[in-house]
C-alpha cells in the first residue's frame, strides 16, 4: 500500500494498492502525479514540496518532480543508492543545497 498523506492533517490523500512484490520507488511518481491531478481539477494549489523515505531515493524521483511538477522533494539519503546522486546536489555533509 502507497499513501500520499497531507502533513498537516496526517488524512491521506491518494491510496494506491500493488502486489508486495513491487518496489517501493516505482509508486512516487504516480503518487505524486495523482496529487497534482486532483489539485488542477479542482483549482487547489499544488503542493511544491514534497517529502517522502529514503526507500525513494532515487534520482528520476528528484529530476521528476523538479522539472515536471516545479517542486522540490526532500528525501532521507539512502547509503545504498549513494552513486545515484546528482553531481552537485549535496554538501559534504551529503545535506541538499
Amino acid at each position: 500500500m502507497y499513501v500520499a498523506v497531507d502533513y498537516v492533517s496526517e488524512f491521506p490523500i491518494v491510496l494506491i494498492l500493488s502486489q508486495a512484490s513491487k518496489v517501493d520507488g516505482e509508486f512516487t511518481i504516480p503518487l505524486v502525479y495523482e496529487i497534482y491531478r486532483r489539485c488542477k481539477e479542482k483549482g487547489y494549489k499544488v503542493p511544491k514540496n514534497w517529502v517522502v523515505d529514503s526507500g525513494y531515493d532515487w534520482l528520476n524521483i528528484y529530476q521528476e518532480i523538479y522539472q515536471i511538477y516545479k517542486g522540490q522533494v526532500f528525501i532521507l539519503i539512502n547509503k545504498r543508492n549513494a552513486s545515484q546522486l546528482p553531481e552537485g546536489y549535496y554538501d559534504f555533509d551529503r545535506i541538499p543545497v
